[in-house]
Order: structure tokens, then C-alpha cells, then sequence
């Protein structure tokens, strides 16, 4: 049969330090051994990686499906989202009270009145969950929360030179905003 060699790694916390593996040929045993540390350190990665969108989608208090399934964000649309998970959409990106009142479609004295209704929802509801997709890849493309502010009150000249946050208030507003981003993500421009 050929020499065996057994190569032994331990594990905890979920993951993956540790497995049993015998090679039958010492040939093959470097490059066995390559592969299995390799494989470890791709499980590891995989295990430490936090996916900061499903993140801040869960502390906003939503499923963490909400955009990745068209029947849960439907629903979520039409059983409406309370006042408090609108405020959170609102405030973790420190979204202008101007910005919410138009979102939320009300005057800038009445958005704090919104956030204690019990329920929103209609095209109210899908305006703050647009205006969250809107964010969150806004985030994806920059990174950082304090780029995204900054880019979302600047004048972006493919935007005809309005602002992002000046056409959060549509529905084709938030969809050009999306494409323009979808096109800085790919290098089309800056």
C-alpha cells in the first residue's frame, strides 16, 4: 500500500482549526498539506466575516431578507413598519430632518409625530425602505457612513447637478441614485 501520514488540526468557536487527513502517498504530502491550510484560512475568513449591511438591517429592526427577497419586502410594504423602525432608518444615517419630512411626505414639525405612530404603511413605508436601499448602497460603494453624508449633500453633475438627498423624495429619484452608484462601484466615474 504506500506510507500513510495523518495530519491532525484542532478547532473551537466555530472555526475550523481542526480535521483528521491521511494521505496514502508522501508525494502528495506537501501539497495536501498547502491545500488543507489554505482551506482553513478561507473557512476562517468566512466565519469572521460580518456582512455590515444584514448588520445594520437587523438593528434597524428588520429582516435581514428584506432586500434580498421581493415577498418579504412586499410584505413588509404592505404590513407597514412602526414608527420606531422608521426613525432608525432615518437616524442611522443621520438623514436631514428636510431629507426625512420629504421622505415621510410632511412637514419637517411633523416627523417626530410620525415616529410614535404604531404603523406606516403604503408608499410611505416603501419611501423609508427605498431610502434605506438607497443608504446602505451608498455604504457599500464608500465604505464609510461620514462619505456617504458628505456624498449625498454634494452636487453630482451626472445627477444634473442635483444633490442625492435632493431626489430621495421619488421613487425615480432613488433609482437614479442607485444607478449613479452601481456606476461609480464599476469605475465608470468618480
Amino acid at each position: 500500500m504506500g506510507l500513510e501520514r495523518s495530519v491532525k488540526f484542532g478547532g473551537y468557536n466555530g472555526r475550523v482549526d481542526w480535521f483528521i487527513l491521511t494521505i496514502p502517498l508522501r508525494q502528495f504530502e506537501v501539497v495536501a498539506v498547502w491545500c488543507i491550510v489554505n482551506l482553513i484560512a478561507e473557512a476562517n475568513m468566512q466565519a469572521d466575516y460580518h456582512d455590515p449591511k444584514a448588520e445594520i438591517i437587523a438593528q434597524i429592526g428588520l429582516s435581514t431578507s428584506t432586500f434580498d427577497n421581493p415577498s418579504v419586502y412586499i410584505d413588509t410594504v404592505r404590513s407597514g413598519i412602526t414608527g420606531n423602525v422608521a426613525k432608525r432608518i432615518l437616524e442611522t444615517f443621520d438623514v436631514k430632518r428636510s431629507v426625512a419630512a420629504s421622505i415621510l411626505q410632511t412637514q419637517e414639525s411633523n416627523v417626530a409625530r410620525l415616529y410614535n405612530r404604531a404603523n406606516i404603511k403604503g408608499n410611505i413605508a416603501e419611501d423609508l425602505l427605498q431610502s434605506l436601499k438607497v443608504n446602505l448602497k451608498a455604504l457599500e460603494v464608500f465604505e464609510d457612513k461620514g462619505l456617504v453624508s458628505e456624498w449625498m449633500d454634494t452636487a453630482i453633475p451626472v445627477l444634473d447637478g442635483n444633490t442625492p438627498n435632493s431626489l430621495m423624495d421619488t421613487c425615480e429619484g432613488r433609482s437614479w441614485i442607485i444607478a449613479t452608484l452601481d456606476r461609480i462601484e464599476f469605475g465608470e466615474f468618480s
